[in-house]
């Protein structure tokens, strides 16, 4: 990537409005430029039967998308390439992310990872990750 992107993408990188205390610290030891450039935006949710990942990928092809189920954290990777311009240009700002990108999901319980099922649309991944039988629980019936 072009240094000068780099830093001008830095540079523009929204700031939040709150204090940093020790706790912000031990929750989220990472500054906000390194998160908003690395990763992407998500959401993550569950019902009795499934989690629900739910990724903005804007930009990605498909085949530049990786899933992986290991020891029940589910990995997404996910490469956006520079687009290469014969033309020079001067920046004035870029907000635009390229690279390497990834996020790690911890599954609270163990998962069917057989029946995972990802769908890929207009730049937003939805990944349903069934619950095996045995972490949705069993109502027991009273003799």
């Amino acid at each position: 990537m072009n240094k000068d992107i780099r830093q001008i993408q830095k540079n523009n990188q929204l700031k939040r409005n709150w204090p940093r205390s020790i706790w912000d610290n031990l929750l989220f030891p990472f500054d906000e430029e390194t998160w908003e450039i690395n990763h992407f935006r998500s959401e993550f949710q569950e019902d009795q039967s499934s989690y629900y990942v739910k990724a903005e990928l804007p930009g990605v092809p498909k085949d530049k998308v990786d899933i992986e189920l290991v020891n029940n954290q589910l990995r997404i990777h996910a490469e956006k390439e520079e687009e290469k311009e014969t033309i020079d240009k001067k920046y004035h700002f870029s907000e635009i992310s390229y690279g390497s990108f990834t996020r790690t999901y911890n599954l609270p319980k163990a998962v069917n990872s057989q029946d995972i099922k990802a769908d890929y649309q207009e730049g937003v991944l939805k990944v349903t990750i069934p619950k095996s039988e045995e972490s949705k629980g069993k109502k027991i019936k009273i003799n």
